[in-house]
């Protein structure tokens, strides 16, 4: 077991560090994503003209559904093709639309008209009110228990500079990816997973493995 222990540590105990890290970080941005609810309702022309017009300063504002940005395109089809008409999603945010009648204007909520297929819909946008919940604070834990582990992995060993500096290597090149980025604008739980493990062990892997050259 000790031959075993000393062949792998504290490697192991490095990637075991970052890997908790990058669960931890990546969870609590998921969590922190804004949520919008998506919902789209047949109409008339009548009605969404009506509305369009009656609206405070901004005149007519029905749009084709071929002018819509392409984040409102994909949301407002996942709302239409889904059973009850609606849609939630993280992080995805129909924005440059102009709202009408006597909703707010405000990014990311209000009513909107859209002409589809020929047809008229009201697509409204709504974004529930949320406060930090499990999510934040399981990542919260993951963030603090891996960053501990990671000290621990790195200074008990007598490979103590190199696992140190391969840990902080792959949290630099995890911190520096997001900074650059912003993750692409990732929403989903996996992809962030994969590209922040990736971003945070390719790095490591590379300092770990030419460390003895890099020494020479």
């Amino acid at each position: 077991m000790s031959v075993a222990r000393s062949r792998w540590w504290p490697a192991s105990g490095v990637a075991v560090a970052l890997a908790l890290l990058v669960a931890g970080m990546q969870l609590f941005h998921y969590a922190s994503l804004a949520e919008f609810t998506y919902r789209v309702a047949a109409t008339t022309q009548s009605v969404a003209t009506d509305a369009a017009q009656s609206s405070d300063g901004h005149g007519t504002v029905v749009y084709q559904f071929a002018d819509l940005p392409a984040t409102a395109r994909d949301v407002f089809r996942r709302a239409y093709e889904s059973a009850n008409n609606q849609t939630t999603v993280r992080g995805v945010e129909a924005t440059a639309l102009v709202a009408t009648g006597d909703t707010p204007a405000s990014p990311g909520g209000g009513l909107y008209y859209v002409v589809y297929r020929g047809s008229y819909y009201e697509l409204t946008i709504r974004q529930p009110m949320s406060a930090p919940g499990a999510g934040t604070l399981l990542g919260y834990v993951c963030t603090g228990t891996g960053v501990l582990y990671g000290l621990y992995a790195s200074l008990t060993h007598e490979q103590r500079a190199r696992a140190s500096l391969a840990f902080a290597v792959g949290v630099a090149g995890f911190l520096g990816m997001y900074g650059l980025t912003d993750w692409w604008a990732l929403n989903g739980f996996l992809s962030l997973l994969a590209v922040g493990a990736l971003c945070a062990f390719l790095p490591a892997v590379a300092f770990w493995s030419g460390y003895e050259t890099l020494r020479s």
